[in-house]
């Protein structure tokens, strides 16, 4: 403590006791006090040792800083500066997914780890997330930072997988079944019979998530792909094949 004592109180107290009153909205924290003795002659004795105390803290940190926050591949990439306050107990980052009104913390860090950049690749094509970084002092205030809505289109969606398929004999046919991961306009079926090229055998409109072929014929190998198209004309990569020897 370099800086000197300055007398607080108006009169000579008769009593040991003191209440002073400090200004809060300050950033020193630090509040040193010393008493001093006087006698009757008004001769003061040595300053005690100082005591410290410590200003209530209602002042929010400094926010962090977002510098970067943009769409790269198939993520969404974040960069930011973390918060120059000195008394930073932690930071979170909270996603809100605004298509569907979400928001969740996704990560959390300490001054002792710190953090400054991340990709999110627990995205959707055709959805618009935001992201809030928020700095917690040591005694609970906060401030945060928001970045810009980011709207993910990377231009196609992924290839389905997992097309199951079951041939019916009885009833001359052959049976596709997938799973789409959003709802879907219209659906392109390709086929392929032996060694000939692969043809649109269909176009299934709707959020269809199935496909019976009843154009086959014994003693043929059949080879199958699939491609959804969702709205605004998206479409996703055609899937791997599907061989049925029938």
């Amino acid at each position: 403590m370099k800086e000197e004592f300055v007398e607080v109180t108006k009169v000579i107290l008769s009593k040991p006791s003191f209440i002073d009153t400090v200004n809060i909205k300050v950033l020193n924290k630090k509040i040193y006090y010393s008493v001093v003795a006087v006698d009757k002659n008004y001769n003061p004795s040595e300053y005690t040792a100082p005591i410290l105390l410590m200003r209530p803290d209602i002042i929010a940190p400094a926010a962090p800083v977002l510098t970067r926050t943009e769409v790269v591949k198939d993520t969404i990439a974040l960069a930011w500066i973390n918060s120059a306050s000195d008394d930073i107990a932690k930071y979170e980052m909270t996603k809100i997914e605004k298509d569907e009104k979400l928001s969740r913390v996704m990560l959390s860090w300490y001054p002792s780890s710190p953090l400054t950049t991340y990709k999110d690749v627990s995205i959707t094509p055709g959805k618009t997330y935001q992201y809030i970084i928020t700095a917690y002092d040591s005694s609970g205030n906060k401030s945060l930072t928001k970045s810009r809505e980011v709207y993910f289109e990377p231009g196609f969606r992924k290839a389905v997988t997992g097309i199951e398929d079951s041939v019916d004999r009885q009833n001359k046919e052959i049976i596709l079944k997938w799973k789409n991961d959003q709802p879907i306009i219209k659906c392109i079926v390709y086929r392929k019979v032996n060694d000939g090229p692969i043809k649109i055998l269909a176009t299934l409109d709707g959020n269809v998530e199935s496909f019976v072929d009843k154009m086959i014929s014994p003693n043929n190998t059949y080879i199958y792909k699939i491609q959804p198209i969702y709205s605004k004309g998206v479409r996703a990569l055609i899937s791997e094949e599907m061989k049925i020897i029938y």
